[in-house]
């Protein structure tokens, strides 16, 4: 829908949305991540959920590029997201933990490494089918 809608609106918001969830561009997400917290520092009705906002957005982030990449270093993520490695380096190990992740932070190296997706067995899928028919409400494709 926004890139749909691209032609007609267009800020910062939408710029952070459509470069991460259409195009998994990372450098532009994050510029327009930078803007936003400056427009959300102007408007007075937003101020206050703007730390709540930035927080949730840098998670979208830094999750995506965790599925997308086999490994990270700890000295790029730090540097978007403007902190010490260390205290980088903590927020991703929290971030793995909530998403997740199946990754491993090699302090020593300074690289986030990501475990390639296991591969679902037919039997699982098929399990997880009838789990998703048997819930009230919810009918079998």
């Amino acid at each position: 829908m926004i890139e749909a809608e691209t032609y007609n609106y267009s800020d910062c918001f939408t710029r952070f949305v459509d470069a991460l969830c259409n195009r998994a561009n990372f450098g532009e997400a994050n510029a327009a991540l930078e803007e936003c917290e400056v427009e959300l520092q102007r408007d007075f009705f937003l101020r206050d959920g703007a730390p709540a906002f930035l927080n949730k957005a840098r998670q979208m982030l830094f999750e995506e590029q965790l599925r997308l990449h086999r490994q990270l270093s700890l000295a790029s993520v730090a540097k978007q997201l403007r902190m010490g490695t260390s205290d980088a380096e903590v927020w991703l190990v929290n971030l793995i933990r909530e998403a997740k992740i199946d990754a491993k932070v090699n302090s020593v190296d300074g690289v986030v490494h990501v475990a390639p997706p296991a591969q679902k067995s037919v039997w699982l899928t098929v399990q997880d089918l009838l789990d998703d028919a048997d819930r009230p409400g919810e009918h079998l494709l």
